[in-house]
């Protein structure tokens, strides 16, 4: 979104009454859920091999769509804080990535060596990370509802992707 698109965003919110600019932002962050369990259940709920590799990709990509959300709605001071943890999160997948590539000799042998659960372990915490910075960026919107009441609904709707996002991973 480029800065005149976000003048008139803003302005949007400003010429209507505190309901209805309530209304919209949960309309537009009811979106944001939408497209990031999309991603979900393109992950599936199956742990191995080339699995994990994709469950990593769907990762990084729901983390992406919520930071920009985030960014474009609330600014980009409502997520420095949480920028450098994505930015070893970033690192971490990464390197987990790298570690759960079978090996050339594995898969011509199609056999299994015994880095099996220290991989199983990495993707666990990966999506550990994923999971409490999602929490983290998710929760940004809470303050920004005038209405209790939505701000309740954004909240019981953000637990179940991230309870969702859990037993998946």
């Amino acid at each position: 979104m480029n800065l005149d698109e976000f003048s008139k965003h803003l302005a949007g919110y400003r010429s209507h009454g505190v309901e209805s600019q309530d209304e919209r932002l949960h309309d537009e962050c009811i979106r944001l859920l939408s497209r990031i369990e999309g991603l979900l259940e393109e992950m599936g709920t199956s742990v191995s091999g080339k699995q994990r590799y994709d469950s990593l990709e769907s990762g990084k990509e729901m983390l992406v769509e919520i930071f920009d959300f985030m960014a474009s709605h609330f600014g980009s001071a409502s997520v420095a804080a949480e920028l450098p943890r994505v930015c070893e999160l970033r690192d971490m997948v990464g390197d987990v990535q790298e570690l759960i590539r079978p090996s050339v000799l594995t898969r011509l042998f199609g056999a299994k060596n015994n880095s099996e659960e220290l991989r199983h372990l990495a993707y666990r915490q990966v999506g550990d990370e994923f999971s409490q910075v999602y929490r983290t960026l998710l929760a940004i919107v809470d303050g920004n509802f005038s209405s209790q009441e939505k701000s309740k609904e954004w909240s019981t709707s953000c637990r179940a992707f991230l309870d969702d996002f859990r037993r998946r991973w």
